[in-house]
């Protein structure tokens, strides 16, 4: 599918490499695939979830540790 929109984004070095190891096994052919997977893989996590309450922490507090830390 080609690109409607382009969006430049900074990521951690071990977010990079993981990217790129998913490129270089040809697994993925850009790292576009991979980034499009991944906000995919998280839409579909965030729908499958219970409707939060104005209680609960934002979404950013609830990371995983590895991605606050910026390790993959």
């Amino acid at each position: 599918m080609a690109a409607k929109h382009t969006l430049h984004v900074a990521l951690t070095e071990p977010l990079v490499q993981y990217v790129a190891e998913r490129v270089a096994s040809g697994e993925y052919a850009t790292a576009s695939e991979v980034v499009r997977t991944g906000l995919r893989l998280l839409i579909e996590q965030d729908a499958a979830r219970p409707q939060r309450d104005s209680a609960s922490p934002p979404a950013a507090h609830r990371r995983p540790s590895w991605v606050q830390r910026g390790a993959r």
